[in-house]
């Protein structure tokens, strides 16, 4: 017996048996003497009425669905939920042979069935003997989709498909093979194909790869144990939230594509998990060159459009793709040893990995002198190695945690920050896509100690992994949130990045760096520096909002550390003048007094980051253009004070009491204002008698602040005004008279008002 007339033995007797099975059924069928409506092969009816039996329904079915004596129902699953009803679903045969779509679910309460609903397929008559063999239908499969690799095989399927999605679907007898593999372009593919079993034509195929995002647990550098969506793919879980519409890939070696489209780096990777826990892995994490073979020209001839980079690449050295350059080394004309690589977190899937150093030229990029080696020791600890030429060095493996985890989870909460605190669905506030580029540094600064926002049309994040000395990976939470809010900044108020405009706009970017830190760690987790986790030299933070002078950076405009905005120094201040701003939020948030470095005297009442950002985020997106400096952002601050609080005159004078404390503005005049003549018709009160709010029009250039105060004189609100419409929300108010009395310096003006 050959093998084809073997697979088709088999199949008869499958058939066989099936058959038998089902003829024992037919003779236990019985009429239950009414038929379910059917639409469109759709079933959804009650029994509750009918008092069935689960025995009784399944001796019934066929009848029930309107089928034919060729079908038949077998159970397949049952589950009972904790409302105490139970589930059982049935598959639909036809001589046999399963039809893939004809499924019926009948839910059983206390034992007798309360309700059917699912699918069904009414078929008139079918050939089920199939013409071609299991190996043909495989392997017509796997041409289809030009697999010349298969990861795992299952078992082939005979069963009945629709091979047309429309109303009036057509059915056909059909082998089911599932392909699990790789194609001739390298792309791995998971599909069910379905074969015609009579002529071996490809009817369709379906993936099962869903990209939908999965929950992870992401073991953090900074941050601890956080949790992250990830997407899952035939190779695992990847660093992409699909609801949030962010994408965090490695950059490590990558260089930006000439042709850029909206992609920075068309040859970033992926980062790969086998499972959702994201925790620490092997790492080659440092590498020096300590001896260096004599008669090579590695540390030599410096200076000269040469210099010495650090490598990792992984293949063969011809064809090696590079997938980090850690460190540049300049050093006159020579170079002393030993030369060391720090921070380079690459995570080797394997030892197929080469390091090393190599001499570059800027103009060409050719490499004239090298010393790699293989990464072929994956435990921890430190090993020697010696590359063919003789020369000499070590390589460090530490098990570490992936600073990619940090740039994506600090994302999505920073996603999450501007959408819930601040209503802004991402940076153009309609769902734009967030690429993150971790290890994306270097080809734009040459070194690893930065992080930085790229404007339109690319909207990206790019991070440097720190040289380790100066700072450590720059991914911390609120550098997340600074460099995304540069790219807000980019789309509505525009500061152009030099000078005062500048230094606004680095301000801001730090302003809701922090608030974004506050709203994710809270109280207990927050503080009021910036970029705390990731700067090792010196003070070991960017920034201090709370005490700008600690890192040389201006409290006061104009005052003490103050960058001239002609200086060709940092854009003209944009970092260091930043302070001015950054102590402004600080105080607005959280109050605060002192004298400035004009002299003056402050004292500012805290009116809470709830409400400090608000005001801030107004300004930007509402008040402020390319060139504003910082006496807009005054204006613009006291005016989003008044759009969003206009019955709270405190939070009025806390803004402006926190622009005199870094010496912009006077102190604040709605308490202490010289004389201010009013006329009848300055101030207009409408509608009086009044019952939910009343509206004070006023004419008047400065503003005022107001009491309303009971008939006993006691006063029950205070209330701000300013110029135009004022409206003033009086329903927690007792029905009554009442007086509003505006100060107005040296005299005061009265109106009265009556509460229905």
């Amino acid at each position: 017996m050959n093998r084809r007339i073997f697979k088709l033995a088999l199949i008869a007797a499958g058939l066989t048996t099936i058959s038998a099975s089902s003829y024992a059924q037919k003779a236990q069928k019985q009429d239950p003497g009414f038929t379910v409506p059917v639409k469109n092969g759709s079933v959804a009816a009650s029994l509750k009425a009918k008092g069935m039996t689960k025995t009784e329904v399944a001796r019934s079915l066929v009848s029930m669905l309107g089928l034919s004596d060729k079908h038949t129902f077998v159970e397949v699953s049952e589950k009972t939920d904790k409302l105490g009803f139970t589930h059982t679903t049935y598959q639909q045969y036809y001589q046999g042979v399963p039809v893939e779509s004809g499924k019926i679910l009948v839910h059983f309460k206390n034992g007798t069935a309360d309700n059917i609903n699912g699918k069904v397929v009414h078929l008139g008559t079918m050939a089920v003997q199939p013409s071609i063999a299991e190996e043909a239908a495989a392997g017509y499969a796997a041409n289809s989709l030009s697999v010349n690799r298969t990861i795992r095989t299952y078992p082939v399927q005979l069963v009945i498909t629709a091979v047309s999605n429309g109303a009036q679907k057509e059915y056909a007898l059909a082998y089911k093979v599932r392909i699990d593999g790789y194609t001739t372009e390298k792309k791995v593919v998971m599909k069910n194909v379905y074969v015609d079993a009579g002529s071996g034509k490809v009817l369709r195929q379906v993936s099962l790869i869903a990209h939908t995002d999965a929950t992870g647990t992401a073991h953090t550098l900074y941050s601890g144990m956080r949790t992250i969506n990830t997407d899952s793919t035939a190779d695992g879980y990847r660093l992409r939230d699909n609801v949030r519409k962010i994408e965090t890939y490695d950059a490590g070696g990558a260089e930006p594509d000439g042709g850029w489209g909206s992609d920075v780096f068309t040859n970033a990777r992926d980062y790969f998990s086998q499972s959702t826990d994201w925790d620490e892995q092997p790492a080659l994490m440092e590498m020096s060159l300590t001896g260096v073979a004599s008669g090579s020209g590695l540390l030599t001839g410096l200076g000269s459009g040469n210099f010495v980079t650090s490598l990792v690449l992984r293949g063969d050295l011809s064809t090696a793709e590079t997938v980090s350059w850690p460190d540049i080394h300049f050093s006159g004309p020579t170079l002393p040893l030993p030369v060391i690589a720090n921070n380079i977190y690459v995570f080797p899937a394997d030892t197929g990995y080469l390091a090393g150093y190599a001499k570059v030229n800027f103009s060409t990029g050719d490499i004239s002198d090298s010393a790699f080696f293989y990464v072929n020791n994956l435990a921890a600890g430190t090993h020697p190695w010696t590359d063919a030429a003789g020369n000499t060095g070590t390589f460090t493996i530490a098990k570490q945690k992936n600073p990619a985890l940090d740039a994506h989870w600090g994302m999505e909460m920073t996603h999450d920050y501007y959408s819930e605190v601040l209503d802004r669905n991402s940076y153009d506030d309609n769902g734009g896509v967030v690429k993150n580029y971790v290890n994306g540094i270097w080809p734009f600064i040459g070194d690893q100690n930065n992080a930085m926002a790229l404007p339109a049309p690319y909207f990206s994040m790019l991070y440097g992994m720190g040289d380790g000395e100066n700072m450590n990976p720059v991914v911390g939470l609120d550098v997340m949130g600074h460099e995304f809010t540069h790219i807000v900044t980019g789309v509505t108020a525009e500061l152009e990045y030099q000078g005062e405009s500048g230094a606004l706009n680095e301000s801001f970017s730090d302003i809701f760096g922090t608030a974004i830190e506050f709203y994710t760690k809270g109280q207990a987790g927050a503080n009021w520096t910036v970029g705390e986790d990731v700067v090792i030299a010196g003070n070991g933070i960017f920034r201090s909002m709370s005490n700008p002078k600690a890192e040389q950076n201006p409290d006061t405009y104009e005052g003490q550390f103050w960058i001239p905005v002609t200086s060709p120094e940092d854009n003209g201040g944009v970092h260091t003048n930043s302070g001015v701003q950054n102590k402004w939020f600080y105080l607005l948030s959280v109050g605060g007094n002192g004298t400035n470095d004009k002299g003056d005297a402050y004292s500012v009442t805290g009116i809470g980051i709830d409400k400090a950002e608000q005001i801030a985020y107004r300004n930007l997106t509402t008040y402020l253009t390319m060139n504003s400096d910082y006496m807009d952002a005054y204006a613009g601050s006291l005016q989003s004070a008044i759009d969003l609080f206009p019955s709270d005159s405190s939070v009025y004078r806390s803004v402006k009491d926190a622009w005199y404390a870094v010496g912009i503005g006077e102190k604040d005049s709605t308490t202490a204002v010289t004389e201010v003549q009013v006329n009848s018709g300055d101030l207009k009160l409408y509608p009086n008698p009044a019952t939910q709010r009343v509206t004070i029009a006023s004419s008047l250039d400065q503003p005022l602040e107001a009491q309303i105060l009971n008939v006993v004189g006691t006063p029950v609100m205070t209330i701000s005004v300013s110029k135009g419409l004022n409206p003033v929300d009086i329903s927690t108010l007792a029905k009554g008279v009442y007086m509003i009395r505006y100060n107005t310096g040296v005299k005061g003006y009265v109106q009265k008002l009556s509460v229905l």
